[in-house]
């Protein structure tokens, strides 16, 4: 569990075993979603707007990018930035560039959260909370599919290769089979239902996700909530594990 205090003091959270992801800010209740705390402390789970650094992606990230076969322009279409934020991994631990990847819900509004994936080592952090479709801003209406991949990278590689409405989930694949559970798992899938009007255009639905045991269960439980008539699924070669 990833734990820090913003600072009009909202604790945001990112729990790494189910993916559930927020922000609550003690002492306040609108009567919405309200927990209680240690101390009896009530918990409020809200979203707001994400703040994007100016400027534009380095020549450091471009380069990053460029070596997964991402264009600038493609970056630059999905909203991409550079931020220096403060990242941990299993050696290391500090402040270092990243990429950010904005979760813009419609097209002309702020993020509501922003994922961020370091340049130097693989490791990642988040500002606000991910409740919705990566790109999801972009899609048009129904006439082409939707495709929902794994991961943000890998939306933007299909987009790269001319497929429209390339999309990622928030919070990766489940570290196990969910099928008729509730709780934890719900949470994990609550951009479905966050995005419900926009996926109700769409008769067609690729679940291109990765190709081992995790995105396995994440095309399992997919295709069951997005309903298995309308899904198709992507095969990909033995050696290769996602787009």
């Amino acid at each position: 569990l990833s734990v820090k205090r913003a600072d009009d003091g909202a604790i945001l959270y990112n729990c790494m075993h189910c993916g559930l992801t927020g922000a609550v800010q003690p002492g306040e209740s609108d009567g919405r979603r309200t927990r209680t705390g240690h101390g009896g402390d009530p918990l409020h789970h809200f979203t707001r707007p994400v703040d994007i650094p100016a400027g534009s992606l380095s020549e450091k990230a471009l380069a990053y990018l460029s070596s997964r076969s991402i264009s600038k322009e493609t970056a630059e279409k999905y909203g991409l930035f550079s931020a220096v934020k403060y990242f941990r991994s299993k050696d290391w631990s500090g402040e270092t560039e990243g990429i950010g990847f904005p979760y813009i819900l419609t097209a002309g509004e702020k993020p509501e959260a922003a994922k961020y994936r370091a340049i130097d080592m693989k490791s990642f952090t988040q500002d606000g909370a991910a409740r919705s479709f990566f790109g999801i801003h972009l899609v048009s209406d129904g006439s082409q599919p939707l495709v929902v991949t794994e991961g943000e990278t890998d939306s933007l590689s299909l987009a790269e290769a001319g497929i429209p409405n390339a999309v990622s989930v928030p919070s990766g694949a489940p570290p196990g089979p969910v099928g008729e559970r509730s709780g934890a798992d719900d949470r994990r899938f609550g951009y479905l239902s966050r995005n419900t009007d926009i996926l109700k255009m769409f008769k067609k639905i690729i679940v291109a996700v990765d190709n081992d045991s995790k995105g396995k269960f994440l095309l399992d439980e997919l295709t069951r909530r997005l309903g298995r008539h309308r899904c198709y699924t992507v095969t990909w070669p033995p050696d290769c594990k996602d787009a």
